[in-house]
C-alpha cells in the first residue's frame, strides 16, 4: 500500500553561484546571488499493512473440553453472541454436591433445636433462685449473678470456639458454592464486541484454557496504517495539518482512500517520528492485513 503526505512546508534554498573570469592575468572576479524561500508541495511516499484499529481477544475463565464447536475465521459475530461453551458437566457436580452438604447442614440444626425445645421452661431451677427464695440472697444480687451468666453465654448462632451452630451453613460451603455456579455460568463464552473473528487459537484438541485467548474479534472499520518520517518534519505537518493543507491518502493502485493523520508520543532524543494513518472502512473495500 502507498501512502501520500502533501504538506506545503517552508523550505529555505540558498542559490550560491560563483564564477571565475580569468582575463590573461588579471584577478578573477567572484559573483554572490541571494537567498530566496519558497513554498513547495512535499511528497512522502511508504509502504505499510492496514490492520483494524479495534480489535478484542476472547479469553475463557475455565478450562475445559468444548461442547459446541467455535465459529469459523472470517465470521461476522454481535457482542453477547455465544461464540462456544465449555463442559460444565464437572462444576455442576461440584454445584450439586455442596447444595445437599448446605442442606444437610440446615437440616441437623432443625433437629438439634426440636430436641433442646422441651428443655426450655420459664421456671428458673437455678441455684442462685433457690438462695434467693430461701432469703439468703437479695433480690439486686441474684439480677446481678444472672447478668454475669448471661454475658457468658455463647450468642445463639455461634459457640464459644467461634465454630458455626448446627443450623448455619459453613461459610466456606456457600463462598465454594457461588465460585462453582459462576464457573457453570462461565462456561457459556460470549462475544465482548461486534466485529469478526479475526484469528483462532483452539486446536484440533477443542479444549480451553482459563487466562489463554481462544479467539481474537475485530472490527474492520476503521484501519490504520504507520510510517516513520524524520522528526524534523513534526513541525511542518503540525502546520500543514492546522491550515488544512494536509492530505493523507492511501491506494492499492486502482483505488485510493483518503484519511486523517495521527501522531504518536515521541522521545526526545528520537530522530524519526512514527505517524499512524487512519481510515475509514466501512464498505470492507481495505483488505486488512
Amino acid at each position: 500500500m502507498m501512502k501520500n503526505l502533501f504538506l506545503k512546508s517552508v523550505t529555505a534554498v540558498f542559490f550560491t553561484t560563483f564564477s571565475l573570469w580569468a582575463a590573461g592575468c588579471g584577478h578573477p572576479a567572484v559573483t554572490v546571488m541571494n537567498a530566496h524561500i519558497s513554498q513547495e508541495p512535499l511528497t512522502i511516499e511508504d509502504q505499510a499493512k492496514p490492520e483494524a484499529l479495534h480489535s478484542a481477544p476472547v479469553i475463557p475463565t475455565v478450562s475445559g473440553n468444548l461442547s459446541t464447536n467455535p465459529p469459523d475465521v472470517g465470521t461476522a459475530v454481535k457482542a453477547g453472541q455465544v461464540l462456544f461453551t465449555v463442559d460444565s458437566s464437572h462444576y455442576e457436580a461440584e454445584v450439586q454436591e455442596l447444595e445437599s452438604r448446605i442442606a444437610a447442614s440446615a437440616g441437623a440444626g432443625a433437629a438439634a433445636a426440636a430436641v433442646s425445645a422441651p428443655a426450655e421452661s420459664g421456671v428458673d431451677m437455678s441455684h442462685e433462685s433457690q438462695l434467693l427464695s430461701q432469703g439468703i440472697i437479695t433480690r439486686a444480687e441474684y439480677e446481678r449473678i444472672q447478668s454475669k451468666k448471661s454475658a457468658s453465654l455463647p450468642v445463639a448462632g455461634s459457640s464459644a470456639s467461634g465454630a458455626e451452630s448446627p443450623g448455619q451453613a459453613n461459610a466456606g460451603d456457600m463462598a465454594a458454592l457461588q465460585a462453582a455456579q459462576k464457573a457453570v455460568s462461565d462456561c457459556t463464552v460470549r462475544s465482548p464486541i461486534d466485529g469478526v473473528i479475526s484469528q483462532s487459537y483452539i486446536g484440533d484438541q477443542k479444549v480451553a484454557l482459563a487466562g489463554k485467548p481462544a479467539l481474537v474479534i475485530r472490527q474492520d472499520s476503521p484501519v490504520v496504517a504507520e510510517i516513520t518520517v524524520m522528526a524534523k518534519l513534526k513541525n511542518a505537518l503540525e502546520q500543514a495539518k492546522t491550515q488544512k493543507t494536509l492530505t493523507v491518502s492511501m491506494t492499492d493502485g486502482s483505488r485510493t482512500w483518503y484519511g486523517e493523520l495521527k501522531q504518536q508520543p515521541q522521545g526526545e532524543e528520537d530522530s524519526l517520528l512514527l505517524c499512524r494513518l487512519q481510515f475509514d472502512n466501512g464498505d470492507d473495500q481495505i483488505t486488512i492485513g
